[in-house]
């Protein structure tokens, strides 16, 4: 099936943004929501047929997605600095707090003037998937007032500090009102001699800390995938369903919007 959207390649200071535009972005100058998605375009570039077909059947509100391609992921996708988990590779940098100023100071405003993005917490989502995620999950905590839905998409939760972070953070998590998606799957940490081995068993011991702490499962849910590994294809193949979770609207809901837009 043919895009009937449309994805460009914008810059913001010297930063390669891919975002995609659904088919009535523009019309009526009706705002749209809005997700920020790590790692550029490859979660959403080879999903806009189930994208598009969501909006056509109602499951989905027609939305812009905007993808960021990061400079060093080691160093913008992690809240704090840490050692490298093996000696041949870098540290983690730490600089998640600059990177999360640039997407709430400079990429939201840029996307709603030239754009056509809706801006409240209510419309603006972020995700990523591995680094991403643990990025997607800290960017939530701090900024609560900006991003109303989180999705983490085989969150890095072994991340050194991060689970002391979300047990101290959970009770807070609770009152936030936020959306949250997580995923893992139960083969990530196979072949793994570090602390990324703990991956499935972290992903569900946050789940636990999140519900425990008061968040009931019509703002939060952990999707298990049998058999799954750390690897993209994963991440692609269950984006569309944290899509649907996040920004998921009864059927309807698109027919109305544009009706109403044709009545403006």
């Amino acid at each position: 099936m043919l895009m009937k959207g449309s994805l460009i390649k914008d810059q913001l200071e010297d930063r390669e943004i891919t975002i995609y535009l659904p088919p009535s972005c523009g019309a009526c100058n009706l705002r749209l929501p809005l997700l920020v998605v790590q790692d550029g375009d490859y979660l959403f570039a080879s999903n806009t047929e189930f994208l598009e077909s969501s909006f056509a059947q109602g499951r989905l509100p027609e939305m812009i997605i905007a993808g960021v391609k990061p400079f060093n992921r080691l160093d913008e996708y992690t809240p704090w600095p840490a050692p490298a988990l093996v000696p041949e590779r870098p540290d983690f940098g730490g600089g998640g707090p600059e990177y999360i100023r640039f997407l709430t100071e400079r990429l939201l405003p840029y996307l709603m003037s030239n754009y056509y993005a809706d801006g409240s917490r209510e419309m603006t989502g972020i995700i990523g998937a591995s680094l991403g995620g643990l990025l997607s999950y800290y960017a939530g905590a701090i900024r609560p007032d900006v991003f109303g839905k989180v999705g983490m998409l085989s969150a890095s939760l072994w991340y050194r500090g991060i689970m002391d972070f979300i047990r101290q953070d959970a009770p807070s998590a609770a009152a936030r009102n936020q959306r949250m998606y997580m995923s893992v799957g139960t083969r990530e940490g196979e072949g793994k001699e570090t602390a990324q081995k703990e991956m499935p068993a972290l992903n569900r011991e946050a789940y636990g800390l999140l519900a425990q702490s008061g968040i009931g499962p019509d703002r939060l849910r952990l999707d298990v995938e049998e058999g799954a590994f750390h690897e993209h294809s994963s991440f692609v193949r269950r984006f569309p369903e944290a899509m649907e979770w996040l920004f998921g609207q009864p059927a309807g809901f698109v027919e109305e919007a544009a009706l109403n837009c044709k009545e403006a």
